[in-house]
């Protein structure tokens, strides 16, 4: 299944270079969401315009199945986006395609 990217002045900002991952809790291993990457860099905020898989953002986003917090809500105010803050090392990521 080919994934459809969201082309918008954001993804031309960072450059273009974009890829999907698969985000996985790194406690248990369960699948948490699919996500499109823009630009270089690590993933330290997942957009909300850019998750798929979650339809209901809450305050927290919390794994599934262990419960574990992976990410709080956050406004990121340079862009004026929504957002989740992930707390560091607590998912692993798997590139899903272009």
């Amino acid at each position: 299944m080919k994934n459809k990217l969201k082309n918008d002045n954001f993804r031309h900002t960072r450059g273009g270079n974009t890829k999907i991952y698969d985000l996985f809790c790194s406690k248990c291993g369960a699948f948490v969401l699919k996500y499109q990457k823009d630009g270089i860099g690590i993933l330290l905020r997942l957009y909300f315009d850019r998750i798929t898989g979650v339809s209901n953002f809450t305050s927290n986003l919390n794994c599934s199945k262990c419960n574990c917090l992976i990410g709080t809500k956050m406004n990121y105010r340079p862009e004026s986006r929504l957002a989740y803050r992930l707390i560091r090392g607590s998912v692993s990521k798997k590139i899903a395609g272009v």
